[in-house]
This record gives C-alpha cells, structure tokens and sequence, in this order.
C-alpha cells in the first residue's frame, strides 16, 4: 500500500516537471525575443512556431534525463542541496544534449541565449517546486492525508488508552 502511494506521488512529481519543463521553454522564448533581456536581438525573431515543434523533443530529453539521474528517489534523510545538485546535473547534460542536437540540425538554427534561459530558469522553477512538496508533505503526513499507517491498538486499559 505504502509503495503505491509513493508510485502516485512519484508520477504526480514526474509529470509536474515535464509540465514545467515545457512551460519553461515557452517562457525562454519570450524572455529572449519580447523582452530581449540582457542581450539586444540582431537577426530577426523567429516564429514561436520552430520552438514549439522542438518542445516534444526537449520534453523527452528532460524526462529521459530526470529519469536517468534518479531525481524521483525521495527520502526523508535526503538534503534540499543533495536535491538541488541532481537537478542541476540532470538539466545541465539535457542542455548538452539539445544543444548537440540543434549543432547538427541544420534545417532550423535555434538560439544559444534561449537554451540559457531555459536552463536557468528550469532549474530555478524545478527547484521551487521540490522546495514547496518538501514543505507540503510533513503537512499533508500530519494531517493524516498522506502516508498515513493504521494501528490497530488492542485493549481498553491504562496502557491501550495512552497509546490512542
């Protein structure tokens, strides 16, 4: 019973970072080509369209990454930094791995600014969000929502009524 619970848990989490994953992609692009942070844009916008046909791609690379460098083994003893070092790793050799491919992809040049955002602020929105279920879970355990384990206490006397 226990590991079904986790198995939910694990799919709820896996499926909230290839939500965000995809999201934070969009948002790349935005902050790149609408509001040109930090590095003006020279040669022309590109239509949203290139980048949201290479979000399937970028969705899979990242959860065949997340998956590869076990970023859903949760214990109770691991630290947040522990935590925040597998994503950094897991989302740094994704960019690797998109930037390699979009290298040797000659139809379409994506741009190198737009994988930067989107590391970043990945990382960032993935760190948030594990930081925010850290906090949620001890919550949800104590209020009996989540694993939550059944004792069956047998006896009516001092003792049985002390442990109820």
């Amino acid at each position: 019973m226990h590991r079904k619970y986790n198995q939910v848990l694990y799919s709820l989490i896996f499926a909230t970072d290839i939500f965000l994953a995809a999201i934070t992609w969009v948002v790349a692009y935005y902050i790149r080509f609408s509001l040109q942070f930090l590095i003006p844009v020279t040669k022309g916008i590109p239509p949203l369209t290139e980048y949201i046909q290479f979000l399937p791609f970028v969705v899979i690379v990242y959860a065949f990454c997340y998956r590869f460098f076990k970023t859903y083994r949760f214990t109770r003893a691991q630290f947040v930094w522990q935590e925040f070092y597998l994503l950094i790793k897991a989302n740094s050799v994704a960019l690797f791995l998109l930037a390699s491919v979009t290298f040797f992809y000659r139809d379409y040049s994506y741009s190198r600014m737009v994988m930067v955002y989107f590391w970043v602020l990945n990382i960032s929105f993935l760190s948030s969000a594990r930081w925010a279920l850290i906090r949620l879970l001890p919550w949800l355990r104590k209020k009996g929502y989540y694993n939550l384990h059944r004792t069956l206490i047998v006896g009516a006397g001092e003792l049985g009524q002390t442990l109820a």
